[in-house]
């Protein structure tokens, strides 16, 4: 029963985790109720909720960390601005469409207006001419703009991809 407990904690915590922006600190709240211990009675219901609440803000703590960042050091900062020129691997194979296809490129390095290369995290989706073929760990350098991911009402782009960028429409082989 206690895993179940715990479990839930897990989820509900992420689930308060993409609600709400917390402090890390918040996870030390899980250690309040250790001092009952001291007590005699009810040591296994005090663990359990002071591990539930670590639990509970451990989960929140961690989605918060896993979504992407506004530094620099994140693909989707450039965004809507100058022209970039990207490096990665394709990290799927390519989803051939009737007009274009789509590649999905995990981009380690970007290349600003300045000319510098920068390390960088996230995901590129290429919209390249059909009939090209690449395959997945292909390296490629593509240059184009970055476009924030277009919301439909019958499909959602930013809620599946939030750490993916568009770039049109030149790609090239390394």
């Amino acid at each position: 029963m206690t895993l179940i407990y715990i479990s839930c904690a897990w989820l509900l915590g992420i689930l308060f985790g993409a609600s709400f922006n917390l402090p890390p600190a918040l996870i030390l709240l899980g250690l309040l109720p250790l001092p009952l211990l001291a007590f005699k009675g009810h040591r296994r219901l005090v663990i359990t909720l002071s591990l539930s609440l670590a639990v509970f803000f451990g989960g929140a703590w961690l989605y918060q960390q896993s979504q992407p960042g506004d530094s620099d050091s994140y693909l989707n900062y450039y965004n809507d601005k100058d022209t970039v020129t990207i490096q990665g691997i394709l990290s799927r194979d390519t989803e051939v469409g009737d007009k274009t296809n789509h590649l999905y490129l995990e981009v380690s390095r970007l290349k600003t207006a300045d000319g510098d290369w920068q390390e960088v995290k996230g995901t590129a989706l290429l919209f390249v001419v059909p009939y090209t073929e690449y395959n997945y760990g292909d390296e490629l350098e593509a240059t184009g703009k970055l476009e924030t991911p277009a919301s439909f009402e019958d499909f959602d782009y930013r809620a599946i991809f939030p750490a993916r960028a568009f770039i049109l429409p030149y790609s090239t082989r390394e």
